[in-house]
């Protein structure tokens, strides 16, 4: 049961940093001011999750 959470844990790390990087990938070229704040909370939030999941 244990290996079952630790691969959870891997995977949902996982989705987090490749999310965190697609946020980051599209702040980088968003215009909007609204757009780019939603934007950086959004890579905090993956930050968080993965430092949750690690």
């Amino acid at each position: 049961m244990k290996n079952i959470d630790k691969n959870i844990n891997q995977s949902a790390y996982e989705n987090a940093k490749k999310m965190k990087a697609q946020y980051q990938k599209e702040l980088a070229t968003e215009i909007d001011p609204e757009r780019r704040e939603s934007l950086r909370r959004c890579i905090v939030e993956a930050e968080l999750r993965m430092k949750h999941t690690k």
